[in-house]
């Protein structure tokens, strides 16, 4: 989990750049406003790529699957009366691993 705000992009490259012509750590730090040890897990992270963009977030995974949602579209959607039962009693019909 991130402590603070993320570095730009442009940011770490200057940190590789910087490195790569032989400053230290610490000179990069005062340089570029960053701590040293950040400068440092950036330069290791970043140094043989090409791209310096973050990798994307995990997204929460889902409770549902395609195939379930489908499921219990068709159940509410198949009969008036079903429409109208409380999700509990859904889940209970179709027999869905998710908690109410």
């Amino acid at each position: 989990m991130p402590r603070g705000k993320e570095l730009e992009p442009v940011t770490r490259a200057k940190i590789v750049v910087l490195r790569d012509e032989g400053n230290s750590y610490a000179t990069i730090g005062a340089i570029l406003n960053v701590n040293p040890n950040t400068a440092k897990k950036v330069y290791y992270k970043y140094s043989g790529s090409e791209n310096y963009k973050s990798e994307p977030r995990s997204e929460r995974p889902k409770l549902l699957d395609e195939i379930d949602t489908s499921v219990i579209k068709h159940h509410v959607t198949y009969d008036r009366d079903k429409r109208r039962r409380p999700l509990a009693e859904i889940k209970t019909a179709l027999n869905l691993p998710v908690f109410v």
